[in-house]
């Protein structure tokens, strides 16, 4: 169950991952299911409540370690935005994918290993960027190794799809604050983004590459 409050203006709902009800809400609203979101033309006020009903999977480990390569039928069923190569990306990514996932036999772990190789604690979290001179900002990012929740994801999934890795940038909200009712308090400052990579035979999962030093990265 969802309140908006706090001058909440926006044409888009906070949702739970993934949603396949909506209670409360009228005939203005729009889901779109290939991202998952619920929108409309105009925003909204605050005072709005309304109930999700949600399905989150829980994959284990060893499903995600099973995984192998994105079959055909996964590739067709899924957005041809996600799943392209990135092209002219610079030598030095490349190479730096192939350092990090080195040794590392299936898609999820090459995933994790990226995951790990931003969180592992070279990288540091920060809302300014350090500028670089190399003329490409995800070789500068790499190199300088600081930056914000947007460049952690984007990186990310640059990466994954140099390795075929379906991926996709998410924009949402940590957990907030858990209150003493139980309920939990999410505000402007727990806004975030990370990244979403797509295995064979289980869908959509999670990775957090930011480097949050306050206990707000999710683990994935």
């Amino acid at each position: 169950e969802i309140e908006l409050t706090g001058n909440y203006r926006d044409d888009h709902l906070p949702v739970f991952y993934w949603p396949s009800t909506l209670e409360g809400l009228n005939d203005s609203w729009r889901y779109d299911d290939e991202k998952a979101v619920v929108g409309r033309k105009d925003g909204l006020d605050d005072g709005l409540k309304y109930r999700v009903l949600t399905i989150h999977p829980l994959p284990s480990i060893t499903q995600l370690a099973d995984a192998g390569e994105l079959l055909e039928n996964d590739r067709n069923n899924l957005p041809t935005q996600v799943t392209l190569r990135p092209r002219n990306v610079p030598d030095q990514v490349q190479s730096t994918v192939e350092s990090v996932t080195n040794g590392t036999d299936s898609p999820y772990l090459k995933a994790k290993a990226l995951n790990d190789y931003f969180t592992g604690g070279q990288f540091r979290y920060s809302t300014s960027t350090v500028l670089g001179s190399s003329g490409d900002a995800l070789v500068d990012f790499l190199e300088k190794k600081q930056g914000y929740c947007e460049q952690y994801a984007a990186a990310m999934a640059v990466m994954l799809r140099l390795l075929g890795i379906p991926s996709r940038v998410v924009l949402g909200y940590t957990t907030g604050d858990r209150q003493p009712d139980g309920t939990r308090v999410i505000t402007t400052a727990d806004a975030h983004a990370w990244v979403e990579a797509y295995f064979s035979g289980v869908g959509w999962t999670y990775f957090d590459p930011t480097p949050l030093g306050d206990g707000r990265t999710v683990a994935p």
